[in-house]
């Protein structure tokens, strides 16, 4: 019997010697999202080279911070302080109870300043505070915008100084709790602002209404693993800039958000190019906005696209898809030129990317693509299966077999050969075969399904003018294809020169897409250099019921056709250019004809 005792009582101290025991549940979660990221987030070799910090202390000292944690909401502060040390936008967290903040006014850091680029009149009426887009912010909070920006930098920083100048300011006017960062600090209700009006030339102060976002308790799905490295997160200016309704009252360009409208007005000849009224009002909203209007005898043509990531009801890839293949059809037939304007776009996802790039390219070529570097894990391995199989289909062409599916099942097999370079990345692989499965599913199954719908809506259309005794209209029997005059099953690829507007505020899909494009040497770059978001996402799920949380963690490193990557450096241009502050005061009257003399010289 004593023997039995000794050896439970034995048993009982080797299995406490092996336990871990935490201070607190701060504690415990902490050490969890830390594996998590060295299991699973590609570029911390690479980050630390490049900026010169230790993971093992930065570690060290955060750990000792969440075991003095009293609270969620102290754990959220350290949390995003702790992220914001990896220098990555892509990097963050989404919290089960969030509660949003916004100012109803915007402000942008242009030639050293910080002045306001838009007001919600509707929420910030001239007769509360007459502050004009232009005007000099010179305190916030009681603070100088550089102090603000200091304090918001402990908590956001994209590893590019251009874009922490920008995003920061932008984020003057909003805050969150999961961001560890709110504006109603001590339960106040309005922030005091003071800045310099231009027009009565001297300082002037007024109190801004904090606007709360819906209280409303956010469902957190776990997510599944085929999925987790499809796309690269939603656009990051959502975190950054208010969303407030924009209205005729409101005053200058809101950044953020997906409407595809331009801080300057396009020329008085401008002709926008609008899809067949039932294409564009029965099926399809998007982010792109195309036209053509004239300049010194050559017919010039205009794409904006303020998002990789529309929003949409039924299918945001096909709907973008059909959208871009019509702009692209008409643009190429009726123009000598195209300026594409992605300013303000902060990406979205890789496969709309990839689309977009093929809308400028004869022929794809994997040497000149974006290829990446992955942390090879199980849901990046089966995404690269599952792909493949799609390739293997009976309905799949020959081609398409030959061309992207043996280059998916090469990488497939890098993948699972778990080959590692020495900074425990794969080899370069590529993604384009995967993107290419979104205009498979467009021909597959939502063009029949849109092509159904269209047919429904004619004899609809046909029953109720022949109810109210009008004439027939569209003729009930005909295509869809007839209807849209352009084959959107089908690539349509855009062949005369192409010039891109760039800026400090593109990230991640809207890295890629300039880059790829310069690498095949089909782009001029104008602008500034881009933000560089360098790699796609994948999304971990919390394990603590108590700490209920996403983390999204960059999965893999973008590496361009020379072998650079993109993380923390962008893209840069060919030619500078910037905005003014003059650009804010007068309304960017003069901001494409400096654009156009740029391309002319």
């Amino acid at each position: 019997m004593s023997y039995k005792i000794l050896f439970i009582i034995l048993t009982l101290k080797i299995s406490a010697a092996f336990s871990i025991t935490y201070v607190n549940i701060y504690e415990k979660n902490f050490y969890w999202l830390t594996s998590t990221i060295e299991r699973n987030y590609a570029p911390l070799k690479y980050k630390q080279e490049l900026h010169q910090f230790s993971w093992a202390q930065t570690k060290a000292e955060y750990l000792a911070k969440a075991r003095a944690v009293k609270s969620e909401t102290e754990y959220w502060v350290v949390l995003n302080q702790f992220l914001a040390k990896l220098k990555d936008i892509h990097v963050g967290i989404q919290i089960k109870n969030d509660i949003g903040e916004s100012l109803p006014i915007q402000f942008s850091y242009v030639d050293g300043k910080t002045v306001a680029n838009y007001i919600a009149r509707t929420d910030l009426p001239k007769t509360e505070c007459p502050i004009q887009v232009g005007d000099e912010l010179l305190r916030i909070g009681g603070k100088t915008p550089s102090e603000y920006r200091n304090e918001l930098s402990k908590s956001q920083d994209m590893g590019n100084a251009e874009s922490n100048l920008q995003a920061l300011t932008l984020s003057f006017s909003r805050g969150s709790l999961a961001r560890g960062q709110l504006l109603s600090r001590n339960n106040s209700t309005h922030v005091n602002i003071t800045y310099y009006s231009q027009t009565q030339n001297q300082e002037a102060s007024c109190s801004v209404k904090i606007i709360k976002d819906e209280e409303k308790e956010k469902t957190l799905q776990r997510p599944e693993p085929s999925a987790s490295v499809s796309f690269s997160a939603r656009p990051f200016l959502e975190k950054l800039a208010p969303q407030v309704q924009e209205s005729e009252a409101d005053e200058g360009y809101k950044v953020g958000g997906p409407i595809p409208t331009t801080k300057f007005e396009l020329p008085a000849d401008f002709k926008a190019i609008a899809p067949p009224e039932m294409f564009s009002m029965e099926f399809i909203i998007n982010p792109l906005l195309a036209g053509t209007f004239a300049h010194n005898g050559k017919r010039v043509g205009y794409l904006r696209v303020s998002s990789f990531a529309p929003f949409y009801t039924v299918d945001p890839l096909s709907n973008f898809i059909m959208a871009l293949r019509y702009y692209i059809s008409i643009l190429n037939e009726t123009t000598d030129y195209l300026i594409i304007d992605q300013t303000y776009n902060s990406g979205g996802y890789l496969a709309l990317a990839d689309v977009f790039i093929g809308a400028f390219v004869e022929n794809y070529d994997y040497e000149k693509h974006i290829n990446f570097r992955y942390k090879t894990n199980d849901s990046v391995i089966a995404h690269y299966y599952q792909a493949y199989n799609t390739y293997l289909a009976e309905d799949t062409s020959a081609d398409d077999v030959t061309f992207f599916g043996d280059k998916l099942f090469e990488d497939y097999k890098k993948l699972i050969a778990d080959e590692k370079l020495a900074d425990g990345l794969s080899p370069a692989i590529s993604y384009l075969p995967i993107s290419r499965k979104a205009e498979l599913d467009l021909n597959k199954k939502y063009y029949p399904y849109i092509s159904a719908m269209f047919k429904s809506k004619l004899a609809q259309q046909a029953r109720a003018r022949m109810i109210q005794g009008l004439p027939p209209g569209l003729d009930p029997r005909m295509s869809f294809a007839s209807y849209l005059k352009v084959d959107v099953t089908k690539r349509q690829v855009y062949t005369k020169s192409v010039y891109m507007l760039i800026n400090e505020m593109n990230f991640s899909a809207a890295d890629l897409v300039p880059a790829t494009l310069k690498d095949y040497d089909r782009v001029t770059l104008i602008g500034t250099n881009t933000g560089g978001a360098g790699g796609n996402v994948t999304p971990f799920f919390s394990p603590d019921e108590q700490l209920q949380y996403l983390v999204t963690i960059t999965s893999s490193l973008m590496v361009r056709k020379d072998g650079s990557h993109i993380e923390n450096v962008g893209v840069k241009p060919d030619i500078e250019f910037k905005e003014t502050i003059e650009d804010y005061r007068d309304g960017f009257k003069t901001y494409l004809s400096r654009v156009l003399a740029e391309i002319n010289q």
